[in-house]
């Protein structure tokens, strides 16, 4: 039996500079480690990387389909697992944030093109359908957070940037977002741009019910991929920015989102000299 503590006094406190640690060179782990730690952090789907952890324990690194990444700990058999803050006690370095520097970074790269391939049919888009700068914005009509970042990119295409913005209609704040969300993709793009701009005007609305009809096998395909994607929240603005990939849950400005483009733009320009 494996158990696994979630909280650990609300952090796992390691020691550092014990006698005798193992030279990262000569560390590895046994197969009945493996075989113990494996079945319980696969479980969602996650990908592992081990490395030497604090104190003779074994380090893991979880990377989750959604890009998010986590670090536990193991005893050296792999019977008891820890997740929580890992503190040296001597130099206070939180070791959990080290550590997750040591994980490979995510496949951003594949969730955006997963994202664009599977969304491509009820996403609105917004900006030049050409453009090497691509955002995919999963929102609830209904959010906050969801008009926010919809003003910002406004702003950009506002102000002449070169990109495209793709809005995924999901729900997470009820049955009324719910329907919102399924009028918006049955709608034809430019409608449909024109409810999310005025939800994000707090303008009232009342959903028409064959609208909200037609946008069931579309609503229900969103939400299949939001689900598959481990997602939870929105807004989430997956980016290809000249072939940059980037992953962000929240409400963005349009300030960092111009910041982003400036320095993509001086990218190429210095690769094409």
């Amino acid at each position: 039996m494996i158990s696994i503590m979630t909280r650990v006094l609300a952090a796992m406190i390691a020691v550092a500079g014990m006698a005798g640690s193992v030279q990262a060179s000569d560390w590895s782990i046994s197969e009945d480690a493996r075989n113990r730690i494996e079945p319980v952090l696969k479980k969602s789907g996650g990908q592992l990387t081990y490395f030497e952890g604090p104190s003779g324990m074994i380090g893991v690194g979880v990377t989750f389909t959604n890009g998010r990444q986590m670090v536990a700990y193991a005893t050296p058999d792999g019977s008891t697992l820890f997740s929580g803050a890992a503190v040296n006690v001597e130099t206070g370095v939180n070791l959990s944030v080290a550590d997750l520097k040591k994980l490979p970074p995510p496949d951003y790269a594949g969730l955006v093109e997963m994202v664009a391939e599977e969304g491509a049919v009820t996403m609105k888009s917004e900006g030049n359908p050409d453009s090497e700068n691509r955002y995919f914005v999963f929102v609830d009509p209904k959010c906050p957070y969801c008009h926010k970042a919809y003003n910002s990119f406004l702003t950009l295409l506002a102000d002449g940037h070169d990109l495209v913005v793709h809005y995924i209609p999901v729900s997470v704040l009820g049955p009324e977002s719910e329907n919102t969300a399924k009028e918006m993709i049955a709608l034809p793009q430019k409608e449909s741009l024109a409810l999310f701009r005025s939800l994000a005007k707090r303008e009232p609305h009342l959903s028409d019910r064959a609208k909200v009809e037609r946008g069931n096998l579309g609503y229900y395909k969103n939400m299949a991929l939001f689900r598959q994607l481990q997602l939870d929240a929105v807004p989430v603005i997956m980016s290809d920015v000249s072939g940059t990939y980037n992953v962000r849950r929240g409400m963005v400005t349009a300030e960092a989102l111009q910041q982003e483009l400036k320095v993509a733009k001086v990218q190429k320009m210095a690769a094409a000299q």
